[in-house]
């Protein structure tokens, strides 16, 4: 998991079937923390769930980071405006 830098091996495999009957790998497992680039916001200790070829997603809100936030993806920047 590149850009996260992250190694699949710290992580659970779990093979699930999609209603489109591809198969997808799903890596679950915890972080140790998370946080902004500035060190705006940390969380520690996150339950973690990503999937190849998908956006990464956490299994916790984002609220953590704001109400108002513009995600560019071409940058991979987060912009939180409030």
């Amino acid at each position: 998991m590149g850009p996260l830098a992250l190694n699949k091996v710290d992580f659970k495999t779990v093979p699930i079937t999609s209603d489109f009957k591809k198969q997808n790998n799903y890596y679950i497992g915890k972080l140790a923390q998370l946080n902004t680039v500035n060190k705006l916001r940390k969380l520690e200790g996150l339950d973690v769930a990503f999937v190849d070829g998908l956006i990464y997603e956490g299994k916790t809100s984002i609220d953590w980071l704001g109400k108002v936030l513009t995600l560019d993806i071409a940058r991979k920047k987060i912009f939180i405006a409030e």
